[in-house]
């Protein structure tokens, strides 16, 4: 009983040690709240809405058949300095692909697109290409140029001709087209080329029915020739005998990209040749 009552009493003591400590403790108060400046309400701006430019692409891009004709010549097996030291038909897929994504995907503020679907084929024999690949989407190009290698010479006409020939009679009414075309040399048919261009121009109402683009590559390309037909210097005229300028063309490392050179000719035909062009050939400037 005693040991309970001793113990008792040491916890009375202790509390009270505790107590004593707590109260002689000084008091601390809650800090002042430090008062900001109050934030400037900003009000939003207005977003900037850019207007509808001469780079927005004419209406008359859309709604068209879209062929794309590839030289196969033996030159495109040689290494070109201007692509990076490598070989032209190993350099092209790339291009070609990046072409054909932007042909199927492009759209207007309206929701047209240009094509579905875009017809291709080679030219290179004295004779009409006997194989036609239909490409709907991009992951189709790199196996054409595995499955197909450069040939021998550089003649264009056959093909083209097929070509046209087949655009005439498939069209569906008021749908234009175009033909792209893309070579590292000059056609080894260039009368015949040009005679085709002259009677294609003939069985056209309008200019803007069909254009004619060639995108010229490599080293080799000598452009002056088709940047004559690009400012159709030999004055060829349409079924009405109007100016009829059909030929576009631009070489592939000074172009801007694929979309803006279809659309440079359909807006205005004759605002000119591309830029790089004053400079090396001034005298077509004249």
């Amino acid at each position: 009983m005693l040991r309970c009552n001793a113990i008792a009493k040491a916890i009375k003591i202790l509390v009270s040690k505790l107590l004593a400590e707590f109260k002689a403790k000084p008091k601390f108060t809650q800090p002042r709240q430090q008062k900001f400046p109050e934030k400037k309400r900003v009000r939003p701006q207005t977003p900037i809405t850019r207007p509808l430019d001469s780079r927005m692409p004419s209406k008359k891009l859309f709604h068209r058949d879209v062929f794309i004709l590839i030289d196969q010549s033996g030159s495109m097996v040689r290494r070109d300095a201007e692509l990076n030291n490598t070989i032209r038909w190993k350099a092209l897929p790339e291009v070609i692909e990046g072409h054909v994504y932007r042909l199927l995907n492009e759209t207007s503020i309206d929701g047209d697109k240009i094509c579905s679907e875009i017809v291709l084929t080679f030219f290179s024999p004295n004779r009409p290409c006997d194989k036609t690949i239909y490409i709907e989407d991009t992951s189709q190009v790199p196996s054409i140029f595995d499955e197909n290698q450069p040939d021998s010479s550089t003649f264009i006409t056959p093909t083209l001709e097929q070509v046209i020939n087949q655009w005439f009679s498939t069209r569906e009414d008021q749908r234009g087209g175009f033909i792209i075309i893309y070579t590292d040399g000059q056609f080894d048919d260039r009368d015949k080329f040009l005679n085709l261009i002259q009677t294609t121009c003939t069985r056209l109402k309008s200019q803007d029915e069909l254009k004619i683009v060639i995108v010229g590559f490599g080293s080799e390309i000598n452009p002056k020739f088709y940047l004559e037909l690009d400012k159709n210097v030999r004055g060829f005229t349409d079924a009405k005998g109007l100016s009829c300028n059909i030929v576009v063309f631009d070489l592939l490392n000074q172009m801007p990209n694929i979309i803006e050179l279809l659309n440079r000719q359909l807006e205005n035909p004759d605002a000119g040749l591309p830029l790089w062009a004053k400079e090396r050939y001034p005298e077509l400037f004249a």
